[in-house]
């Protein structure tokens, strides 16, 4: 038993109830600053026994206590000599208790039993930082893990991009080189052709409808037997020499061969029928071809732009139709000036 003051704490017990058998505290153990220690997992339960002297009405002896490290205050008075206490958590610890006698005078200085409840090793702060630790190396493995894989899908989709990317350069070069090698094929043949062309252009004497005729048929013929398409001319037995304008004659006949280019190049066709026919003041050039035809407006060249311009700057104009899968037929029309035949 130990006395301090008026009042006297007993040796404390752990581990049982009132019902249960109890274990005394071993106070061996002392800490330096003469604190008491007890081993892991000794506060599950501990009660205190305190009492007083008290000759005279001891029934009538009260208490107050407190549990430092665990009260707030101290607790109401009693007459109870005995506390327990239950699950206390690691940590220093002081319990300390008053007493007063019948005439409410109370002890001077309490009655002190000051220990210390040792932790687990869960409960210790290296066990948290080993913890904290561990959690902070997965999450930071996580990501690293997730960072490498979405690098590694990126560098994927570049690659897919890039292999696409080549593909389609590979097409278009394919393709585009195709266009132009044909391109350049037909442009060496009509460059061929020019230099005769260029003769009847410049020639006075050739400014007469049957000239124009005369030169179609020549020209027309020479161009598409060239590239294994029959050609069909249907012109009139009679033609007058009736003047027309060296321009006039020059934007129809590159109108014309306009429409032939792209007989050649797109239409696939095999038979094309060239007519000319004279209306009432207007000269009539029909290319009418059995190639695959198209839908009209869905068109990307410039080739009927370029047409239509030509004649337009000479008064004239050019109407087109066609359908897809029932060839094309191109109609220039030109007017032609009122006068005498030569």
């Amino acid at each position: 038993m130990v006395i301090l003051g008026d009042a006297q704490i007993q040796r404390p017990v752990i581990g049982g109830f009132a019902d249960k058998a109890v274990e005394p505290v071993s106070l061996n153990h002392r800490r330096p600053g003469s604190d008491y220690v007890l081993a892991p997992g000794r506060g599950r339960v501990m009660e205190f026994t305190y009492t007083a002297n008290s000759f005279v009405a001891p029934d009538r002896v009260r208490f107050r206590y407190r549990l430092t490290g665990a009260d707030q205050d101290w607790c109401e008075e009693t007459s109870e000599r005995t506390v327990r206490y239950i699950n206390l958590n690691p940590g220093d610890y002081r319990f300390e208790v008053v007493s007063a006698n019948h005439h409410r005078l109370w002890s001077a200085s309490p009655a002190v039993f000051a220990f210390s409840l040792a932790p687990h090793f869960w409960q210790t702060w290296t066990f948290y930082g080993v913890c904290t630790g561990a959690v902070v190396g997965l999450a930071a493995s996580v990501q690293a893990y997730r960072l490498r894989w979405q690098h590694r899908l990126l560098k994927l989709e570049q690659e897919r991009a890039v292999a696409s990317e080549r593909a389609r350069i590979a097409r278009d070069l394919h393709d585009d080189l195709g266009t132009a090698l044909t391109g350049l094929a037909l442009e060496l043949d009509v460059t061929g052709r020019k230099a005769v062309e260029g003769v009847s252009t410049v020639n006075p004497r050739c400014d007469t409808l049957s000239s124009l005729a005369s030169f179609l048929e020549q020209q027309v013929s020479h161009f598409l037997d060239a590239d294994d398409v029959r050609v069909h001319l249907d012109f009139p037995e009679s033609i007058p020499e009736q003047p027309l304008p060296a321009v006039a004659r020059h934007q129809l006949a590159l109108g014309i061969r306009e429409a032939l280019t792209n007989v050649v190049r797109h239409a696939q066709a095999t038979d094309v029928v060239v007519t000319l026919s004279l209306q009432p003041g207007e000269l009539l050039v029909q290319v009418k071809d059995n190639g695959r035809g198209f839908r009209l407006g869905s068109t990307s060249g410039h080739g009927l732009e370029n047409m239509r311009e030509r004649l337009e700057q000479v008064g004239g104009r050019v109407e087109l139709e066609s359908n897809p899968g029932s060839g094309t037929t191109v109609t220039f029309r030109l007017p032609l000036l009122a006068g005498r035949s030569k």
